[in-house]
């Protein structure tokens, strides 16, 4: 009975998707009215503390006040194509004499514009996007069928969609399915890891797992018999490191997440993967569990290196989750010990794991 629910919803699903893709114009149209009001919106809380801002204020402004994981980092161009529209919309040309002039425009604009309005428009636009590009979902859900239910798969899709969409940055030229399949498929591939009874592992290593599992049950069907997993890491061609990790996520069972300790008390970590039983408590794994906690600080400490993240959020992140080796600390504690309240340490934290997501080389260490 679950399962005919199941498919009916699916089916629903696959007939609701009659939106065809929209047409770059149009695309970019949407990216502008959202930029309009995130402009607006910063411009007025820059103005509250200042009384004429400048452009450097309110770009600073508007990476200040971004939700995390809502935007791309803003940049002098995407500022400028931001202030270019307002000015467009207050005068309806579409060239001005020279920067000054368009500033002065924009500003007027954004003094008299009705920010409840433009929110409103922001949201009606971005809900259009992902309307019209829900189709790109089921295609990227069906590769992971084998893993989770269906239904669950496109929810999960309908979020990177969502994700996508509010990441949306219109002056780069890229159309938007571009931004939306990257999301979709990290969403949906999260999810199936997550179904893979591996726990909270780094993510690189659940997409190894699931092909792992993949090509297991491909080679059974055409072997007639289930393969070792030599058999199946050779067809793979993974290297001696992947084969390290994948045994290992395999072997283990029952991991936490990195913001649950994994036993109570002041000494609690928050990294680690623990195996159930009496071996839970042997020193080798108290040895796994050091050597991955370093693995990630060598990480960190490289993001720092390349200029990622800074040198006061590599400390606070080192001992927020305890792979100092001097246990980990509450955000109060940090505060405290830092000069700060709770909350702007879990600012400082909040941002350093955005700068590490916008960073390919890094993305991976944040999720």
């Amino acid at each position: 009975m679950k399962e005919a629910k199941s498919l009916d919803a699916v089916n629903q699903y696959y007939a609701s998707l009659k939106h065809p893709p929209l047409p770059t114009k149009e695309e970019q149209e949407i990216g502008k009215t959202m930029d309009v009001h995130r402009f607006v919106e910063a411009f007025h809380q820059a103005k509250r503390e200042l009384k004429q801002p400048t452009n450097e204020e309110i770009l600073a402004k508007l990476n200040e006040t971004r939700k995390p994981g809502e935007t791309a980092k803003w940049g002098e161009e995407r500022l400028r194509k931001a202030m270019e529209e307002c000015a467009r919309r207050k005068t309806n040309k579409t060239a001005f004499q020279n920067e000054k002039t368009m500033r002065r425009k924009a500003i007027q604009f954004a003094k008299k514009a009705d920010l409840n309005q433009l929110g409103e428009a922001a949201l009606k636009a971005r809900n259009k996007l992902v309307l019209h590009n829900r189709r790109l979902i089921p295609k990227i859900a069906e590769k992971y069928a084998a893993f989770a239910q269906k239904t669950d798969l496109i929810q999960e899709g309908e979020v990177g969609l969502i994700t996508a969409a509010k990441h949306f940055d219109w002056t780069r030229g890229i159309r938007f399915n571009s931004y939306a399949r990257y999301w979709i498929s990290q969403a949906v591939q999260r999810f199936a890891v997550q179904q893979t009874g591996t726990g909270r592992i780094p993510f690189h290593v659940g997409q190894k797992i699931i092909k792992f599992h993949r090509r297991k049950n491909e080679l059974t069907n055409e072997l007639g018999r289930e393969p070792s997993n030599q058999e199946v890491f050779n067809e793979l061609g993974f290297g001696k490191n992947d084969v390290e990790a994948v045994n290992h996520a395999l072997n283990f069972q029952g991991t936490t997440r990195l913001d649950k300790p994994i036993q109570d008390g002041e000494d609690a970590t928050r990294v680690g993967i623990l195996r159930e039983g009496p071996e839970a408590q042997s020193v080798a794994d108290s040895t796994e569990r050091r050597t991955f906690s370093q693995e990630i600080r060598e990480a960190l400490l490289k993001a720092k290196n390349d200029r990622v993240i800074s040198k006061e959020q590599l400390a606070l992140l080192e001992e927020y989750y305890g792979i100092s080796g001097e246990g980990e600390m509450g955000l109060r504690k940090l505060g405290k010990k830092h000069g700060k309240s709770g909350e702007r340490v879990r600012q400082i934290i909040a941002r350093a794991y955005e700068r590490l997501r916008e960073n390919p080389l890094f993305r991976e260490l944040a999720d």
